[in-house]
This record gives structure tokens, sequence and C-alpha cells, in this order.
């Protein structure tokens, strides 16, 4: 695979379930952003202070999420959780969904603090995969 595309929670959902159907075909694989249910873990955290690692994984749970569930819109795309899985899906002509708990639970170097993003993690994933990586979001409304 050449590509990795992370899809920004921001797009979450419309925008992108129908980003996640143009990669149909093009061996890309993808990764989702957290968005509002990580948004949702930095509300939580300002209330009652968790520790860093736990702020950490379940943001990176939160990519999981919304990962596994705009894979379930997008009849070509398959949520994977390793990079065997990951490239068995592009050989299958799908679009791999990377759910990154997994993938990240034993290999994750970064530090564990809100300053590590999910652009950030799929950098370190594009990596793993030797890709490049495509950040796809929406900023000040332009996708």
């Amino acid at each position: 695979m050449e590509w990795v595309v992370k899809i920004g929670g921001s797009l979450f959902p419309e925008h992108a379930a129908a980003l996640l159907e143009s990669l149909e075909g093009t061996g890309a694989a993808v990764v989702c952003g957290g968005g509002a249910f990580a948004d949702m873990v930095r509300y939580h955290d300002r209330k009652f202070g968790f520790s860093d690692t736990a702020n950490h994984e379940a943001a990176i749970m939160c990519m999981d999420i919304t990962g596994r569930l705009i894979s379930d819109l997008v009849e070509s795309a398959v949520p994977v959780r390793t990079v065997t899985d990951c490239r068995e899906a592009i050989k299958r002509g799908l679009t791999p969904v990377i759910l990154p708990s997994g993938l990240l639970r034993y290999t994750d170097p970064a530090e564990h603090s809100w300053r590590v993003t999910s652009d950030s993690l799929s950098l370190m994933i594009a990596h793993m995969l030797k890709a490049k990586l495509l950040i796809a979001t929406d900023v000040d409304g332009i996708h």
C-alpha cells in the first residue's frame, strides 16, 4: 500500500463516509480521528483529572469507535486491527479502516499527553506500514 488516509473526526459521519467510499479500489488504508468522542474524553478530563495514560488510551479507543462506525456505512470498507489484516483487506479489494488501539498497544512510542493527536498517531501508523500519509480534515469549513 502506498497511502494511509487519515480522516479527521471533524468529518464524521457524512463527509467521512463519502471520503471513505471514494477510496474504494485505491489500495489506501484509512485511520480515523476520534472527533466528538475524543472531545468528550477531554471534557471529562477537565472535570475529573484522569491520568495521562488513561486519557491517551481512551482517545485512541475513540479513534477505534469512529473507524468502526464509519466502516459500517461503506460496503467496501472493513475494520482491521493488525498490519497483516490491513494488507489482506487490500489484496481482497477492500479498504481497510485501521482500529489503532490494538496496533499501538505495545508499539506506541508517543508520550501520553493531549499534545499527541490522532494526526501524529496516524503518522506513526503510516511509518509502520511504510506508506505516505494524507490528512483530510475540516479546517474552518474547508475540506
